[in-house]
């Protein structure tokens, strides 16, 4: 995934020819409409005609010129860095260009022939007219070139024309992350598409609890009918049973008896991440209580019927228990080997289910259990069934280290030389290549959030073809080219990590195996594929920039977000696997043509599958 805003970027294309293309159907209608008229056109007609005639040519060039840009952006799968002069540029012209096309309308409204100061100002509109079109004509096609022609940007100040500071992506790109109380609506709530996801896919990586739901604690309270739709009735039973990780901070005497998150967590407005989170300290949590450290987040959210902020209450809430419990150890930005867990009670009038939050990039919210009634045996069992999970395994990056490339956005981040990472164990990772993708990642891709659980399958399958090789004591079948690489979880974001390549990118002459060198290159890039691919991992984007060429000639497979998991054994052929990017290229344009770049790799990978019968 070397060019990480290539979907959003195609998006911004295809709206853009959208707009174009019902701008040009309008004109096409009315010329339609004048050409059906079976009589000698008015004046004013023949004026209408022409100004549709006018800009439907200026719309469908603008059209094919925006289809060249894209194109150029599916061949050399580079983000597309734009220049901000020129769309700014851009902007400011289609701004003038509205204002003479109005006048130009204004003419084309008057029902008598024009005045002789009339017509040759409607002259001079269409000159200005068919100017600014020209202008925005020729500023698409600079855009265009640069796009086949592209090349890194470099800062306004400092930095370099290869790499940046962490200091200059948090004033260039990485725009802080604001969450505001989640009682009140609006664009800054946590539960936004941007960084969270509630749906009934099911969790990513934790597996469901099943419980049932007797009546017998909630008939012990006695309460009058209307008793049952009040929050207050029934705020301390919520409370009453807990998770052997989390303990109560203080008693709660009544509804009214609050506490701030800052008073239970502690928090600060500023949590230690990639990319700034600003949380809603002053917010007062449902549930006074805090998990131990390096443990699942905790907390409730308990609602009469009808009230509309319950979702974002509760997400909002076991968000800071997690940041709380995970997240507060270290000034480094942290990295779990497994994703943040925490869960949430939800509660209506003395029903109530557990909901699993996980910190995949985005946060995945889900229902955790089958619906009981508060107090119940069946809450005890759906209590007991939440996994604790021990927290030991992560990393701490000093981002404020790290030599940054230039090319970095909000969305994606990567060094450009080794990186040290530190342990849980006081010990350090050295050598490291990291890349850093937020959840501003791919927001349009495979929607609801389907880019990180997608990435989740895909890195903990290849973790696993990796961890069977060791246990099976065949680490040395494993085809040299392949290399391992992590997925760890943070806040906001996720770290991929693998040893740092010294070398150099492949060449497209290269990977045409020009060279009995080059050959052996190629030939052991096509085992690693038919290495995977027989594991069920489909890798496809066969391009110059994931393959490197290391110093002693041998060559190595790098960047493994971009894979398509399927079941282990069921792909035995090339054909096998075209059949399975023919069903991803439907979902994600692009996939099979990254794969059919190159026709030589693409036999000796068929070689390579002949070979393993």
């Amino acid at each position: 995934m070397d060019n990480p805003n290539l979907i959003d970027a195609i998006a911004l294309i295809d709206e853009a020819i959208d707009d174009l293309r019902v701008r040009e159907k309008v004109e096409l209608d009315r010329q339609d409409k004048l050409s059906e008229l079976q009589r000698d056109l008015t004046e004013q007609e023949q004026r209408q005609e022409q100004t549709a005639h006018d800009r439907t040519t200026a719309l469908q060039a603008e059209v094919l010129e925006l289809g060249r840009q894209k194109s150029a952006l599916w061949s050399s799968r580079v983000p597309l860095v734009r220049n901000v002069k020129i769309g700014r540029d851009i902007k400011a012209l289609k701004v003038r260009l509205e204002v003479e096309d109005n006048q130009r309308d204004d003419f084309d409204q008057l029902e008598r022939v024009l005045l002789p100061h009339e017509k040759r100002r409607e002259k001079i509109v269409k000159q200005r007219c068919a100017g600014l079109h020209a202008q925005i004509l020729n500023l698409r096609r600079q855009e265009t070139a640069r796009q086949s022609n592209p090349t890194a940007s470099v800062p306004d100040v400092g930095g370099s024309s290869l790499q940046c500071t962490y200091e200059e992506l948090m004033s260039k790109v990485l725009s802080p992350i604001r969450v505001a109380s989640p009682v009140r609506a609006g664009s800054d709530a946590l539960l936004r598409s941007a960084l969270a996801s509630f749906s009934l896919d099911g969790p990513v990586f934790l597996h469901p609890a099943v419980v049932g739901d007797p009546l017998s604690a909630i008939r012990k309270l006695n309460l009058p009918l209307d008793g049952l739709l009040d929050e207050g009735r029934f705020d301390n039973l919520a409370a009453s049973l807990l998770p052997a990780w989390v303990r109560a901070v203080g008693e709660r005497s009544s509804i009214t008896d609050t506490k701030s998150a800052t008073a239970l967590y502690g928090g600060a407005d500023a949590v230690s991440s990639f990319r700034p989170v600003s949380l809603p300290w002053a917010c007062n949590p449902e549930l006074h209580v805090r998990s131990g450290v390096l443990h699942p987040g905790f907390n409730a959210e308990v609602k009469s019927i009808g009230s509309k902020h319950t979702w974002n209450e509760l997400l909002t809430y076991v968000t800071m228990s997690m940041v709380d419990s995970l997240f507060t150890g270290t000034s480094l930005h942290r990295f779990y080997a497994t994703p943040p867990v925490g869960y949430g009670l939800v509660c209506f009038p003395y029903c109530g289910y557990f909901v699993a939050v996980e910190w995949v990039g985005k946060l995945f919210a889900t229902p955790f259990s089958q619906p009981f009634f508060l107090g119940s045996d069946q809450h005890k069992d759906a209590l007991a069934a939440l996994p604790d999970i021990s927290y030991k395994e992560f990393v701490d990056l000093d981002s404020s280290k790290v030599e940054w490339d230039i090319r970095s956005s909000r969305k994606v981040s990567w060094a450009t030389g080794p990186t040290e990472l530190h342990t849980g164990q006081e010990t350090l990772l050295c050598n490291q290549f990291v890349k850093v993708i937020t959840c501003s990642a791919f927001d349009a891709f495979l929607q609801p959030a389907g880019f990180f659980r997608r990435l989740y399958r895909t890195y903990r399958t290849y973790r696993a073809t990796w961890d069977e090789a060791s246990d099976k004591g065949e680490l040395h079948l494993v085809p040299e080219a392949l290399v391992q690489a992590n997925l760890w979880y943070g806040i906001f974001a996720v770290a991929v990590t693998m040893d740092f390549i010294v070398g150099r990118e492949a060449t497209s002459l290269q990977l045409q195996a020009s060279s009995s060198a080059d050959e052996q290159g190629v030939r052991a890039i096509s085992k690693a594929v038919v290495w995977l691919a027989r594991r069920g991992l489909i890798y496809y984007d066969l391009r110059e920039p994931n393959i490197v060429v290391v110093a002693d000639g041998s060559w190595r497979l790098v960047d493994y977000d971009d894979m398509v998991v399927v079941d282990p054994g069921t792909v035995t052929s090339v054909a096998d696997m075209k059949q399975v990017l023919q069903d991803e290229n439907a979902r994600v344009p692009g996939v099979m043509a990254a794969f059919q770049g190159f026709p030589k790799l693409i036999q000796f990978i068929d070689d390579a599958f002949q070979d393993e019968r």
